[in-house]
């Protein structure tokens, strides 16, 4: 099983371990794509790799990924470029009733506040029902207290199978509340009254993934290492 841990926003900002993660992965990362966005062969998705490095203090998510980046290059002798390719996409737009979203707090606490409260809601609603129908198909929670429309399509396209684009056309940071099921529970438990993340997107949220094809930044990987340099 891969593990990222450390780094900029958890309990060890000032250091990344990395274990039994594959190249792909850490393109993924390090370029803020998703996987079907990076082109290469077919071992990049194959070769694992353990990473431990020291962040100097103070480092944000873009000096991570810029360090990633560095770190590739100089590892696995790699040489890459961008393209511009038509690809099958998500497009992230309001439902016909229209968004049910909370502006965020100006107070980032008190944003918090209201998004944890809004998940305990739904998260006692959601067992209520679970307990009365004999439901207990396991449900996945997230929130982000303070956010745009933008940041919660990055956010979607590491839980789909398609890279995702905002066409939403909201401006302003929102708190977000979203609670589903995994596909494959749905799917080994047909019984289950969960719901998937494209229904609980749009029930939840007033918001919908529209499957179409569209322009897509592709990385292609035009030559790396199988073995990088060591330490």
């Amino acid at each position: 099983m891969a593990r990222f841990q450390g780094g900029p926003g958890t309990p060890s900002p000032n250091r990344i371990n990395y274990a039994g993660v594959t190249l792909k992965m850490l393109l993924k990362r390090a370029y803020n794509l998703g996987p079907r966005q990076i082109v290469g062969p077919d071992w990049l998705d194959t070769q694992r790799h353990d990473i431990v490095a020291k962040l100097p203090a103070g480092s944000d998510k873009e000096a991570l990924r810029l360090m990633l980046q560095n770190l590739l290059a100089e590892r696995f002798q790699m040489t890459l470029h961008r393209e511009t390719r038509t690809l099958p996409v998500y497009l992230l737009t309001v439902a016909k009733d229209g968004p049910k979203l909370n502006v965020a707090k100006k107070d980032p606490a008190e944003s918090f506040a209201a998004v944890k409260a809004a998940n305990a809601a739904r998260d006692a609603a959601i067992s209520r029902d679970a307990a009365l129908s004999g439901d207990d198909s396991p449900r996945i929670g997230f929130h982000m207290d303070s956010g745009s429309t933008s940041q919660l399509a990055e956010w979607l396209a590491d839980h789909v199978d398609l890279p995702v684009q905002d066409r939403t056309k909201l401006d302003g940071l929102y708190s977000f509340a979203l609670l589903w099921t995994p596909d494959d529970v749905l799917i080994s438990n047909p019984a289950s009254k969960g719901v998937s993340i494209f229904v609980a997107l749009e029930d939840q949220l007033g918001l919908k993934l529209q499957k179409e094809n569209a322009p897509v930044d592709v990385l292609v990987i035009d030559h790396a290492e199988k073995v990088p340099t060591s330490n």
